[in-house]
């Protein structure tokens, strides 16, 4: 029995390290379990043989080849530790599918567990959103929760069955680690002890990350951002430095973006093709159908194509800017009273930023892959509300009591929900037919997955099913104008494999007067 007036023995601090340790082990094990069937599947049709099969720098891993990764643009992209990490997979593993999957599958886990780890460390500095008097536990148990739910969550498929998004996971780990080191150095300066060593292995982990992905290049606002949360900008002081401690990370940021858009300079849409305003709407278009997709993931699919000339006169992207609107003023009336709420606003919308489509690049409107980072501030403000309904499970008082344990329940099955659909959206990436399939189960109007899923359906002797999605296609081509010669073309090689050579010699003919006439724009799928 303990005496009267004092407190039991105190927990050494490893003891509270290890238990940390252990459930970020333990969270990555569930990650691993679940992602477990993306190593059964195959490459997809669409830009896996870009990255990888067709990719000079990994063929054969060596110094040049290394030297390369860091000198050159390669698939419009600079991403030289990308590239490297892809090319050691190609060494070690050789050129199947199995080995790609399996890292992309390990470096999700790991993405996790340092959400894990850097969450519970914030909230341990920011108390105030956690239940009173909650301390380590109710701390651990919001990040937990924030860090499985945000991993188990089918919108992070993308970044992880897709081979080529290894840029996602690859970037996310190295900001991760960067975010903590930040928050250990902000740690130091406080405590007046020696801080240039976290200082620098923040510097160099963001670098890692640029290099891996460009789009974390306004992550030196996110590191404002949480010196606000750690109360580091109290006065003008306070701001001057916390300014000139990014100015190195802006630096690394500046010069990873001056290199992207130089290697995106062919494919940047300009101010003509894309006014100023259809960019804002498909801003807030996006926006919406991120925040929906995260509520109820029911249609998710690998391409969500950028209807350009439609953006000014369709009602449904219309419809999104005032909804966006009244969000962001939502947020802003409640940043006194809920700043949680404008902090995790905050982070999505800068991180968000680089893939928002104000610079258009691609032909998506959208894509879940741009979510990966950017949905962690609202996971982690679910992971602080599980531990609040935890305490109130646990509160005296049975209605209390009752509403904290349907609460609990609640968000147990989102999350068992949450895995399943994971498992089944895994299944759409086995391979390019599966992969197109789900693309023109979501959109049946879009042209390029009929004509990509006939090119796989061919390759694999399905020859019937492929003329017909030809036929489909060709449908769309001929209706929007564009693509039509890319379809004579593919169906003229399937008419002659199935031994119908005056049909494809009359589709080849038409692909070559489509071509002498130039009365058709370049292929541009959408």
């Amino acid at each position: 029995m303990i005496p009267a007036g004092q407190s039991g023995p105190r927990r050494p601090a490893w003891s509270a390290s290890l238990r940390s340790a252990l459930a970020a082990l333990a969270i990555a094990a569930a990650v691993v379990l679940v992602y477990l069937p993306a190593l059964r599947n195959g490459f997809v049709s669409y830009d896996d043989d870009v990255y990888l099969m067709d990719n000079p720098l990994l063929h054969g891993f060596h110094l040049p080849g290394l030297w390369s990764a860091f000198t050159e643009f390669h698939a419009i992209l600079w991403i030289p530790l990308t590239w490297v990490s892809l090319g050691l997979d190609a060494a070690l593993w050789g050129p199947g599918p199995f080995g790609f999957h399996l890292t992309n599958v390990l470096l999700h886990a790991l993405d996790a567990a340092l959400a894990f780890l850097v969450g519970r460390a914030l909230l341990l500095r920011r108390p105030d959103w956690l239940p009173a008097q909650g301390g380590q536990r109710a701390a651990g148990l919001a990040a937990a929760a924030a860090a499985l739910l945000w991993a188990l969550h089918p919108l992070r498929v993308e970044s992880v069955a897709w081979i080529v998004e290894r840029k996602d996971v690859l970037s996310g780990c190295f900001a991760l680690l960067a975010t903590g080191a930040w928050l250990r150095y902000a740690r130091r300066r406080e405590e007046g002890g020696p801080a240039a060593a976290p200082y620098a292995l923040a510097l160099a982990l963001f670098v890692a990350a640029v290099l891996s992905k460009p789009m974390v290049v306004t992550w030196p606002a996110v590191l404002l951002l949480l010196d606000g949360l750690l109360g580091r900008l109290g006065d003008r002081a306070g701001w001057r430095r916390a300014i000139l401690e990014k100015l190195p990370f802006l630096a690394a940021s500046l010069a990873s973006a001056a290199l992207t858009a130089a290697a995106q300079r062919p494919v940047i849409r300009s101010l003509e093709a894309l006014p100023a305003a259809a960019r804002l709407v498909s801003v807030a278009y996006a926006v919406e159908q991120y925040l929906l997709s995260t509520l109820w993931p029911a249609r998710l699919a690998p391409f969500y194509p950028h209807r350009m000339a439609a953006v000014l006169s369709s009602p449904r992207h219309l419809a999104a800017v005032p909804v966006v609107l009244a969000l962001a003023g939502l947020v802003a009336w409640q940043a006194r009273r809920r700043p949680w709420l404008a902090a995790a606003a905050a982070y999505s919308g800068v991180t968000l930023l680089p893939a928002s489509g104000l610079v258009q690049v691609a032909a998506q409107s959208h894509a879940d892959r741009f979510t990966y980072l950017p949905s962690l501030g609202f996971a982690l403000v679910a992971g602080a509300l599980v531990a609040h309904l935890a305490a109130a499970a646990a509160a005296p008082g049975r209605a209390r009591r009752a509403l904290g344990d349907l609460g609990l329940a609640a968000a147990a099955a989102l999350l068992v929900a949450g895995a399943l659909l994971t498992v089944r959206q895994l299944d759409h990436w086995r391979d390019g037919v599966a992969f197109w399939s789900r693309a023109v189960a979501v959109d049946p109007d879009l042209g390029i997955g009929y004509w990509f899923r006939a090119r796989d359906r061919a390759a694999a002797g399905d020859l019937a099913g492929a003329l017909e999605d030809l036929d489909r296609s060709g449908a769309i081509a001929a209706r929007k104008g564009v693509g039509l010669r890319k379809v004579y073309r593919l169906r003229a090689e399937v008419l002659a494999r199935l031994g119908r050579e005056p049909e494809a010699s009359r589709d080849l003919a038409a692909a070559e007067a489509l071509d002498a006439a130039a009365g058709e724009p370049a292929p541009h799928w959408k």
